[in-house]
């Protein structure tokens, strides 16, 4: 999320909203993960998890990584900040402010701001307060204006009124509240005066104890969440600005170890950035979207029980109106021939039309059934009040099992028609929730299929009654048989496999954690299965780790929308997309919560057009997406896939075309939309969002570059040899080679022993990978030693493969084609800076003009000056004046290859905070680039001197 925020192809304001998002999502994390955690510790126990981590060492590692998330966090800040400013859009602090605004604020302040605000001393006649979860307060020294008496301060920030306030003017400006609290403190503390003041947040633990024996759930319940408001503080973050003893009285009386605080730089509480997001600069945000309403029910006058029984539909939000839901129900409510509704909630809006429609529909004496989870978290006070609402109104409220979360999405529509009865059902992979369905990515689908509905009724029976079903038609469920029927559909796979035939699983959700299912895919994998996942969170499998999951692949789509939609698709022996696949939605992530702790669905898709539209369209083009997509490598770390303004979207697909089974009579008018899957937009032969092949390399097609240079000797190893290759292993080991070439005119004798010892290596993994075609290449030091073609030729016959020594030309030639590979529009130098040479090449309109090759790598020019700056100076020039091509090229882009140019990057990147580890395509503008030099040389001293005092060098 938070990279999102530094995604220039979105929006100012909703580069800001990631920011807000990403803070959110940590806070949640806190409040229950960390929370779990510490309860962990706190009883003692060192169980190790499937991680091999216990607790304590969970915390430490959550610790360090949360503490650099916050601080990127606030470097996005600072940079959107700046960003917004230029746009005419700002967040000031209380000194930007002029005499007019500061009357404005004088005025705003007496009338909308401190009739909420208490100020409170703290000494003993004044405790420390009670700061509530998530509570901002603003901490001062206040010194008396008659001197000698000091005194802390505190106010907390009233949540009713807002985080900031907004300035008048044509001009859109908000300052935050603290800042205007600052500058009419005199108000709230007479004649005192501010020495030091800073603004700290809290978040408390947030899990909370039930009973298990109490006779009242709901009150149980409501005991609880007053004891979760008083948890305790397992994170502080202070600003700052706050002063050093301020701080630790804050910290003590609090009681948070040093571990849970956090100083950040800009604001605490980014959460609230949200606020900040206004719609009268259309500018600053995403293009507007119009859901459509699936022409379909319009083509049976809105009668939705009427468009279900010709054909089963899905509904696609938020491309398509959540009001489709929302009319299903209320039609229900007042159709005299529904005599019954089954209803599921574990989330909704405050004011939900769906509890409306439950509402009308009991009071208009129909049967009606809620089963209303009140154990969905930080919804439990919502799901009470709505719960009483429904008992007034005659609904049947059913507050499910003790132990057992609600997360299935059924609704259950029982009509009379004719002599008897027909059921018509709706599945949901999101919640009943018509403001999170305009963002979330969620599947609708509705039948009156028999055997479904009398699935979902066993299923009603079983959440209200404990009657466990004796058997399923069609419908899986957990606890019962949900992890068991993706497993046997994995175990399928594997057969088909085995005996030749296609075999695949794709799968879209939002978590995959479940070891379980982790290991039969890794055994599926093995087998030859290929496998395709999306996963927008967390993912405990790694994906292409050789002999393990080589053939796994797995990518995360992040953008406008939230991907929310839980779909899983079985080849069934053919390959993919196929009519003949076996597709399911679902309500389920794959985590051992959902599997074993929650009531979830598994819902086969089964019409043909149904099926088209969420394998040949939803599936296929989450596969296709370049745009919003991250791939997953086998260490676990995402990266961002590399992408063109004309590449595919997802999101921008789905905005701008209909859905097949939506389309009624407007399908014959309009035509087909796209086929992403099968013709009219074929699929790539890309891998989901890398540039990677769909189907998997044949059998013999890995090839292999074994680079034997002057630092570092590199094997990559490729599934295949096309236009997009996949790098499957790339590791390097520095050797050296070229150390003392210079003066000894020879390769040394340990450099020799080091890159035999390794390449030895490298060979014996590019037989293990299977890589029929390698190529070993060797440069200045193998090429300029003469003692290098011994080496060549004792390197041969160990390893049974040719060696190229390529020359200085071929060497310029070769990184010029890299970089134009990367970078097709590539107009500058290329300058390729290894252990042992410099090559320089124009390049300019995918055309290699002028280069040259010089001995001016870092191990060589270190021996031929001694390190001296000003010989070093004298040598480079002589060198580059050889080049009398280079002047011409002033100006322009010079393209840095080479692993000396990335130590470079890494100090510049160090030095001003940027917020990723990624060196690919990093760019520093030709101002910062003639201060490099100094840079490297003050890195240099400072390692220098921390190393002579026996402290470890930066990394």
């Amino acid at each position: 999320m938070l990279e999102e925020s530094n995604n220039p192809g979105n929006a100012l304001l909703e580069r800001l909203r990631f920011v807000a998002i990403s803070a959110s999502n940590l806070d949640e994390f806190y409040m229950v993960r960390v929370a779990g955690l510490k309860g962990m510790v706190a009883a003692g126990i060192t169980a190790a998890s499937d991680d091999g981590l216990t607790p304590v060492q969970q915390l430490a590692a959550i610790a360090e990584d949360a503490a650099r998330l916050m601080s990127d966090q606030q470097l996005a800040l600072r940079s959107l900040r700046g960003a917004l400013k230029d746009a005419g859009f700002h967040l000031v602090d209380g000194s930007e402010l002029g005499p007019d605004d500061l009357v404005w604020l004088a005025n705003h302040f007496s009338e909308q701001i401190y009739p909420v605000l208490t100020p409170l001393a703290i000494d003993p006649a004044h405790p420390f307060p009670f700061v509530p979860n998530k509570g901002i307060c603003l901490a001062m020294q206040l010194r008396a204006a008659s001197g000698g008496h000091e005194m802390q301060g505190l106010v907390q920030l009233p949540q009713q009124i807002g985080r900031f306030v907004r300035l008048p003017g044509d001009t859109i400006r908000f300052v935050p509240i603290e800042q205007v609290i600052l500058l009419f403190v005199d108000r709230l503390f007479p004649h005192y005066h501010v020495r030091g003041q800073g603004v700290f947040r809290v978040i408390r633990d947030s899990e909370m104890e039930i009973d298990e024996e109490a006779e009242d759930l709901v009150l149980s319940f409501e005991t609880a969440l007053k004891a979760r408001r008083r948890g305790n503080v397992i994170r502080l973050a202070v600003d700052l600005a706050m002063p050093a003893p301020l701080q630790h009285l804050v910290i003590d009386e609090l009681k948070v170890p040093p571990e849970d605080v956090f100083a950040l730089e800009q604001m605490v509480g980014l959460a609230d950035l949200s606020q900040l997001i206004v719609s009268e600069r259309p500018d600053l945000l995403w293009p507007p979207f119009n859901a459509r309403f699936p022409e379909r029910i319009r083509d049976f006058g809105g009668d939705c029980f009427a468009a279900i029984r010709t054909k089963d539909i899905i509904v696609h939000h938020p491309y398509e109106s959540f009001d489709v839901v929302v009319q299903f129900l209320r039609q229900a409510a007042s159709d005299p021939s529904v005599i019954a509704i089954k209803q599921t909630l574990y989330r909704t809006s405050k004011d939900s039309p769906i509890v409306k429609a439950l509402i009308e529909a009991a009071e208009a004496g129909k049967s009606v059934t809620a089963m209303v989870e009140i154990k969905a978290r930080f919804d439990e006070e919502a799901n009470i009040r709505l719960s009483r609402d429904l008992e007034r109104a005659g609904v049947q409220v059913v507050y499910g099992f003790m132990n057992l979360k609600t997360h299935a999405k059924v609704s259950l529509v029982v009509r009379r028609e004719g002599s008897g009865l027909r059921n018509y059902v709706h599945f949901g992979t999101g919640n009943y929730h018509p403001i999170t369905a305009k963002i979330y990515t969620d599947l609708s689908f509705f039948t009156c299929d028999p055997a479904l509905c009398r699935d979902a009724s066993r299923m009603f029976n079983y959440m209200t009654g404990y009657a466990t079903p004796e058997a399923m038609e069609k419908l899986a469920i957990s606890p019962l048989s949900l992890q068991s029927s993706i497993i046997e559909g994995i175990r399928a796979e594997i057969e088909h496999a085995r005996a030749g035939r296609p075999a695949a699983v794709w799968a879209k959700m939002n978590q995959l954690v479940d070891p379980g299912i982790i290991d039969a895919l890794y055994r599926a994998s093995q087998e030859g299965v290929q496998v395709d996942l999306v996963i927008r969170g967390i993912c405990c499998l790694r994906p292409g780790v050789p002999g393990l999951s080589e053939t796994i692949r797995v990518k995360s789509i992040v953008g406008r929308f939230l991907e929310h939609s839980r779909i899983v698709v079985f080849g069934d022996g053919h390959k993919l997309p196929s009519d003949k696949a076996k597709v399911y939605i679902s309500s389920a992530d794959w985590m051992q919560r959902n599997l074993f702790r929650r009531v979830e669905h598994l819902v086969p898709i089964e019409n043909p057009t149904v099926h088209r539209q969420v394998l040949d369209q939803i599936m296929v083009a989450n596969l296709k997406d370049r745009t919003n997509s991250w791939v997953l490598d086998g260490d676990g770390r995402y990266h961002r896939v590399p992408h063109s303004d004309d590449d595919f979207s997802a999101h921008t697909y789905f905005m701008t075309n209909p859905s097949l089974s939506g389309r009624g009579s407007a399908l014959g008018a309009a035509g087909t939309p796209p086929d992403i899957a099968r013709g009219r937009v074929s699929v790539p032969d890309t891998e989901p969002g890398t540039g990677r092949g769909t189907r998997e390399p044949k059998r013999g097609q890995r090839v292999g570059v074994l680079d034997i240079g002057s630092n570092s000797i590199r094997l990559v190893v490729y599934d295949h040899a096309g236009r997009s290759p996949i790098p499957v292993f790339n590791e390097k080991a520095l050797c050296g080679l070229g150390r003392g070439v210079t003066e000894t005119g020879n390769l040394p004798v340990e450099g020799m022993a080091s890159a035999l010892m390794n390449i030895d290596r490298y060979s014996q993994i590019a037989r293990a990978m299977r890589v029929r075609h390698l190529d070993v290449v060797a440069t200045s030091a193998v090429r300029d030693a003469a003692n290098g073609p011994g080496f060549v030729a004792e390197l041969e016959r160990r390893i049974g493969h040719e060696v190229e020594v390529i020359s200085g030309d071929e060497e310029a030639r070769l990184s010029a084609l890299g970089v134009l590979s990367g970078f097709p529009e590539a107009d500058g130098v290329v300058g390729d800076l290894g252990g042992g040479s410099l090559e320089l090449i124009d390049v300019s309109g995918r055309r290699l003009g002028d280069h040259a090759t010089m001995p001016l790598g870092p191990l060589r020019v270190g021996e031929v000056t001694g390190g001296q700056r000003r010989r070093v100076a004298r040598l480079v020039d002589r060198h580059l004046e050889t080049a009398e091509w280079l002047p011409r090229l002033a100006g322009r882009t010079l393209y840095a290859v080479g692993g000396a140019w990335r130590s470079i990057a890494r100090s510049h990147m160090a030095r001003i905070g940027y917020p990723i580890e990624v060196i690919h395509g990093y760019a520093v503008d030709r101002l910062d680039a003639v201060g490099l030099p100094g840079l490297v040389r003050a890195d240099s001293q400072e390692v220098g001197s921390q190393r002579a005092r026996g402290v470890a060098a930066p990394r």
